[in-house]
């Protein structure tokens, strides 16, 4: 992948710790009494905005698609029916002319209804200790609504869960869903690009594209890039634009 995929600063702790190159979701961090009532207005108001600006438009921007990668809380022993908490949200935005992630960044997530266990952190690297420093679940979706205007493109993750997790957390915390209903599932579109008889996991697609790594898995800002360069392969054959070239054998 190319230009910030690279060289973008990787995880933001706390809004103090964010990197330059993106605006800081620091103003919407709410502490005190008012933090619901606040943050959450902050968020409708946000995701108004564009959903506003959504509809004013002829059609579905298709020049970029945003692309997700969530960290949750886990164990090994765990029920199925578990809450889980997002304890890492990572994006990029994949550019369909050239195949770069750009705007590459995550943010940690404090968790709200569940416990970091060893298992996770063994996962993802993220300690109990160094999620509880994170940012609240309503000020990192007001982050994404604000830098990344989901509403105003299609999105895409590796697989269902993130979708599910997205869903689910936002209703428990009393949020509307702020992305874009037009989503992509990379994990299945490359399974039916390439002919699997199954779907794959990131790391085995990426060994079967022979495609390079980025950083650490299961990290947010790492899996969003190396999903977002899965998702451009899959899609080559079907892209006509300036600097994207057909190519019926690959």
């Amino acid at each position: 992948m190319t230009e910030s995929g690279a060289t973008c600063a990787g995880e933001r702790l706390l809004p103090k710790d964010l990197d330059t190159s993106l605006p800081s979701p620091a103003s919407f961090h709410c502490p005190g009494p008012s933090f619901s009532k606040v943050c959450a207005m902050k968020v409708w108001t946000a995701g108004l905005r564009w959903a506003w600006h959504y509809r004013k438009q002829s059609r579905l921007g298709l020049d970029r698609v945003v692309v997700l990668d969530l960290e949750a809380t886990t164990a090994a022993d765990r029920p199925p029916n578990a809450i889980r908490d997002v304890i890492e949200l990572g994006v990029c935005e994949l550019n369909l002319s050239d195949g770069s992630a750009r705007r590459a960044a995550s943010v940690i997530v404090r968790p709200s209804s569940s416990e970091v266990t060893a298992f996770a952190t063994k996962l993802t690297g993220i300690t109990a200790e160094r999620a509880a420093k994170g940012v609240p679940f309503v000020d990192a979706i007001g982050w994404l609504v604000e830098e990344y205007q989901p509403a105003s493109l299609p999105w895409a993750a590796y697989g269902n869960f993130d979708r599910a997790q997205l869903i689910s957390q936002c209703e428990r915390e009393g949020l509307e869903f702020p992305l874009n209903p037009d989503y992509l599932n990379i994990k299945l579109l490359a399974a039916l690009r390439f002919g699997w008889a199954r779907q794959k996991g990131l790391s085995s697609t990426l060994d079967a594209l022979a495609l390079k790594p980025e950083g650490r898995a299961h990290r947010g800002r790492d899996d969003a890039v190396n999903a977002a360069c899965v998702l451009y392969r899959a899609l080559q054959p079907a892209l006509r634009a300036d600097g994207c070239q057909f190519n019926a054998s690959d």
